[in-house]
């Protein structure tokens, strides 16, 4: 007997469709009994598995969103028109299909097409000159050939070998000196917060692992089901469409950061990001960590090694958009004399501002700094010396197959959505 009930399945339209499901079967059910008769049956919903967020929805129960079940109810029958439509007609015409879906069927006329444009590829063949130069006791390894004579050269000016080798002989035998040095300032904003499309495409590139891997790992963390864990969750709901954070989380951030990284690292104004996306699902929050604090450093030896990755991801992008542009200074360097142009350019960042959320890659942030420094100290009219030029050959590249990140930003781009999450287990 009992007077209360509430469902807390997952906060997106299918978690509100299974509450839905739930009530019914629930208020069928003659053993379940109050004493006034029938129990209050209500909704909550949180965003991650921490005891404030639990505790905080309870003071939010509400009835379940016909609304929102409304468009669970629309999803499934467009997935049971699209895929118990189709996946007959797959069976008697391709024996050993499958089945057909909203999502899958589009992947796979996408993935088709892009293999017809791979085959379709005629590659056109073009050359490049290079050469190594060293002024002032510094080396440029490679520096371009980017002008000969009168002609500023682009990516096809040299068709044929014969053009190569006549632009090489042009090189070795000219004598070149420093004639430009262009400095250039430029800013590189943060990462917009995670969704589940963006954090599918950044585990692809970056971790390597599949979407369906990204999303197992994610509802570990989400759940808090990791070796070493205390029961709450390490991140948010990973099932999303927006780029929304709370102000809570927002305010915990800056402090976080102003206390770690100083009040340099942090913008005058909270950062806010719009969501670019149409889906039912942005009202949702972005991925992000349950508590900034807690930092990767912190868990390296309580998670197992996947989860880490995914976390240590998860946290960097979530904190560092909260963070200040990055500023980086290019040193364009050109060496010319007897008709021949080459080109080198070196960048270091001189402010780290969000990138030093990345504590990996500090130490060659800091050596490119060093030797950008050095580069200052060389001036125009400075004399160089060329050795090993060289003229390769090149030809043009059909569009590369798509990776598991790739394809669902393509998916996303065509506002098609992504397939269903897999079950963990």
């Amino acid at each position: 007997r009992c007077e209360r009930v509430l469902l807390a399945t997952d906060p997106d339209r299918e978690g509100e469709g299974i509450a839905w499901h739930l009530q019914q079967e629930l208020e069928a059910c003659p053993s379940l009994r109050g004493s006034a008769g029938k129990p209050s049956i209500q909704r909550i919903t949180f965003n991650e598995v921490t005891s404030k967020a639990v505790l905080r929805s309870l003071e939010g129960a509400r009835e379940v969103s016909t609304a929102l079940v409304d468009a669970y109810r629309a999803r499934r029958a467009l997935d049971h028109l699209v895929g118990f439509g189709l996946s007959p007609v797959l069976w008697r015409k391709l024996p050993g299909s499958k089945s057909a879906g909203r999502v899958q069927s589009a992947a796979l006329r996408m993935i088709c097409e892009r293999d017809d444009e791979i085959s379709a590829h005629v590659p056109v063949e073009y050359w490049s000159v290079s050469a190594d130069v060293e002024v002032g006791g510094h080396s440029f390894e490679g520096a371009s050939l980017v002008a000969l004579g009168e002609e500023k050269l682009g990516k096809f000016s040299l068709a044929k070998e014969e053009d190569a080798e006549r632009a090489r002989a042009a090189v070795e035998s000219a004598q070149l000196s420093l004639t430009t040095i262009k400095e250039t300032i430029s800013r590189k904003q943060p990462r917009r917060p995670l969704t589940t499309s963006t954090l599918q495409q950044l585990a692809s590139s970056r971790l390597g692992m599949s979407a369906t891997e990204t999303m197992v790992v994610a509802q570990k963390l989400y759940e808090g089901d990791h070796a070493g864990g205390t029961g709450e969750g390490l991140i948010t709901y990973m099932r999303t469409d927006g780029t929304y954070l709370s102000p809570a989380f927002v305010q915990q951030c800056r402090e976080y950061i102003e206390g770690e990284f100083g009040g340099d690292y942090l913008p005058q104004k909270p950062r806010l990001f719009a969501s670019k996306s149409k889906n039912a699902q942005e009202a949702h929050e972005a991925i992000r960590p349950t508590n900034p604090s807690l930092s990767p450093s912190k868990l390296k030896k309580k998670l197992e090694p996947r989860h880490w990755r995914l976390y240590d991801l998860i946290w960097r992008v979530a904190v560092g958009s909260q963070m200040s542009d990055a500023r980086a200074k290019t040193l364009s360097f050109e060496f010319s004399g007897d008709g021949v142009t080459l080109r080198s350019a070196f960048t270091a960042t001189v402010f780290e501002g969000h990138l030093a959320a990345d504590a990996e890659g500090a130490g060659a942030r800091r050596a490119a700094l060093e030797k950008m420094r050095a580069l200052e100290s060389l001036g125009e009219g400075d004399a160089c010396e060329t050795s090993g030029v060289v003229s390769r050959q090149h030809h043009t590249s059909p569009p590369p197959k798509f990776s598991d990140g790739t394809l669902v930003k393509a998916l996303e781009e065509c506002g098609i959505g992504r397939a269903p999450a897999p079950s963990p287990n």
